[in-house]
C-alpha cells in the first residue's frame, strides 16, 4: 500500500520513477523508510499549478495563487517533516515544480543541510538545472548546507566555480560563507572567487565576505582593497569601495580608497552613484578620523556641482555633503535647487524642504 501511494505521488508531480528497489537514486533506504509523504494539502496543488505561467527568467507568474498557497501551507512542513519529498520533487521534468520545490525549501528546509542522501539528492539537482530561476534558488539552498557536517564541499565548489548558470554560482557565493563562518575552507572558496574574471562572480563574493567574513576582518578587508582600483569593470571597483567604506572594520584601508576616488573624479571617471555613496559611508563612520571626513565633503561639493557628471552620481554627491556637514549640505541643496538637470533639481528640493 506504502509502495502504490509513492508511486501515485511520484506520477502526479511528475518525477523519475524509482528504481528496482523502490528507492528514488541518490537517496539512502533509511531516509525513504523514515519518509513522510506529502500532506493532504499539497495534492490539489498539481491541478491547480497546471494553469500558472512559468517565465523561464524569472519563475511563476506573480500572480499565481497556487504559488502563494503552496507557500503559505504550514500543516506537514514543521521541522523539515517534508524535506525528502521536496527534495524528490527537484527531479521532476516539470520546471513549475522544481520551481516550488526549492521555494519551499527555503522556506521550511532543515534536514537537507545536513543529512547527506538529502544533500546529495540538491547536488545532482544543481548539477542538472538549466534555468535561471530555479538554479538561483538551488544555489541559496547550497550555501545552507552545513559543511561541517557533510563532505560535499568538493561538489559544491565545482558548481560555484564552472555552473554554466550564473545565477546558480552568484546566489551560492552571496551566502555560503554566512552559513558556514567557521569554515575555513568555505571562507578561502568565496575569497578566490573574488579573483575570478567574470565581474557578477566577484562582485558576488565580495557581498558574501560583508556578512560571511566577519570572523576574519583582516583578509576580509584585504579582498575589498585588492579591487577598489579593478581595472576591468567599474561595478567591481564601486562595490569593493562600499564594502570597504560602510563595513566598520577596514579604516587602516580608507585613506587609500579617498585617494583613488580623488584620482577618479580628477579624471572624471564616476559612471556610478555609489561611488560617491561610499563618501557618505565614510562620512557615517564614527571610526574615520575627521581630516578623512572633510575630504569626503570637499569631494562630493566637487562632483554634485559638476554639470558634466552624470545626473545620479551628482544627486549622491549632494546627499554625502548633507550627511558630511548638513549645514553645508543644506546650502548646496539650495543652489541646486534651480540646476538645469531635473532630476538633480529635485533631490536638492526634497533636501531643502526635509531640512
Amino acid at each position: 500500500m506504502r509502495s502504490a501511494r509513492l508511486l501515485t505521488l511520484l506520477a502526479l508531480f511528475g518525477c523519475s520513477k524509482p528504481d528496482t528497489k523502490g528507492e528514488p537514486k541518490g537517496l539512502p533506504p533509511s531516509a525513504m523508510s523514515a519518509a513522510t509523504p506529502l500532506p493532504v494539502e499539497a495534492r490539489p496543488f498539481a491541478e491547480k499549478l497546471a494553469s500558472c505561467k512559468f517565465d523561464p527568467m524569472q519563475g511563476l507568474d506573480g500572480n499565481c495563487r497556487t504559488f502563494a498557497s503552496w507557500m503559505d501551507a504550514t500543516d506537514g512542513f514543521e521541522d523539515g517533516r517534508a524535506d525528502t519529498w521536496l527534495v524528490l520533487l527537484l527531479s521532476s521534468s516539470d520546471p513549475k515544480w522544481r520551481y516550488l520545490a526549492t521555494r519551499k525549501l527555503e522556506a521550511t528546509g532543515q534536514r537537507y543541510r545536513e543529512e547527506e542522501g538529502l544533500v546529495v539528492r540538491v547536488i545532482e539537482a544543481a548539477e542538472r538545472e538549466r534555468l535561471a530561476p530555479v538554479g538561483s534558488s538551488l544555489g541559496r539552498l547550497l550555501a545552507r548546507v552545513r559543511i561541517d557536517r557533510v563532505s560535499v564541499l568538493d561538489r559544491i565548489r565545482m558548481l560555484a566555480l564552472r555552473h554554466e548558470l550564473l545565477p546558480l554560482r552568484v546566489s551560492l557565493l552571496q551566502e555560503i560563507a554566512f552559513y558556514n563562518q567557521g569554515s575555513r575552507a568555505v571562507f578561502e572558496l568565496v575569497r578566490d572567487c573574488a579573483e575570478l574574471s567574470v565581474p557578477e562572480i566577484r562582485i558576488a563574493s565580495m557581498d558574501g565576505l560583508w556578512t560571511g567574513g566577519v570572523r576574519r576582518p583582516v583578509e576580509t578587508c584585504a579582498v575589498w582593497r585588492k579591487h577598489v582600483d579593478d581595472a576591468s569593470s567599474d561595478e567591481v571597483a564601486a562595490r569593493a569601495g562600499l564594502h570597504l567604506t560602510g563595513w566598520g572594520h577596514c579604516h587602516s584601508d580608507l585613506g587609500e580608497w579617498m585617494r583613488l576616488l580623488e584620482a577618479r573624479v580628477h579624471a572624471d571617471r564616476l559612471p556610478l552613484a555609489a561611488f560617491m555613496e561610499s563618501c557618505t559611508n565614510i562620512c557615517k563612520d564614527n571610526g574615520a578620523d575627521s581630516l578623512l571626513k572633510r575630504r569626503a565633503l570637499r569631494l562630493a561639493v566637487d562632483v554634485a556641482t559638476r554639470v558634466t557628471a552624470f545626473a545620479e552620481v551628482r544627486s549622491s554627491a549632494l546627499q554625502a555633503a548633507v550627511v558630511c556637514d548638513k549645514t553645508e549640505g543644506v546650502l548646496l541643496a539650495q543652489r541646486l535647487a534651480r540646476d538645469s538637470n531635473s532630476h538633480v533639481a529635485e533631490v536638492a528640493r526634497t533636501i531643502v524642504v526635509g531640512k
